[in-house]
């Protein structure tokens, strides 16, 4: 195999006449990205858990660059003002966040279809924080 046959996405490449004896593997382990979804949230029980997966999801907004820059710039901003709200534990507060931002993550999805999954996973976030502990 020469070079320009060497795979261009592989995790690990090990070139011709090289030799693994072994791998120990842990944690999450994608081909990509890591998406939160409306399943990671239903099982949100714990103030800390909701706070990780804010932060998450702001990131993955992020990365919606094909989206308007504002409604991803609101988005996102709305997300970290959740988050605030979450560590200061005004859950009425951290409620109309992330309604704020689902209603942005709406709008995108007109634009990035991915938006709608995000949206959605904020909606069963909703639900989840008046049971936190």
């Amino acid at each position: 195999m020469g070079e320009k046959d060497e795979p261009g996405s592989a995790a690990f490449y090990v070139g011709r006449g090289g030799k693994i004896d072994s791998v120990k593997i842990e944690g999450n382990v994608a081909g990509r990205d890591v998406n939160i979804t409306a399943s990671d949230a239903a099982q949100v029980n714990e103030r800390a858990q909701l706070l990780e997966l804010l932060a998450k999801l702001q990131e993955q907004v992020q990365a919606l660059s094909e989206a308007p820059s504002g409604l991803r710039m609101d988005a996102a901003d709305e997300l970290g003002k959740a988050r605030s709200a979450g560590e200061e534990g005004d859950d009425q507060r951290l409620v109309e966040k992330l309604g704020a931002a689902q209603g942005y993550l709406e709008r995108i999805a007109a634009a990035v279809p991915a938006a709608v999954s995000i949206a959605q996973t904020i909606a069963t976030l909703i639900q989840r924080v008046p049971g936190l502990t």
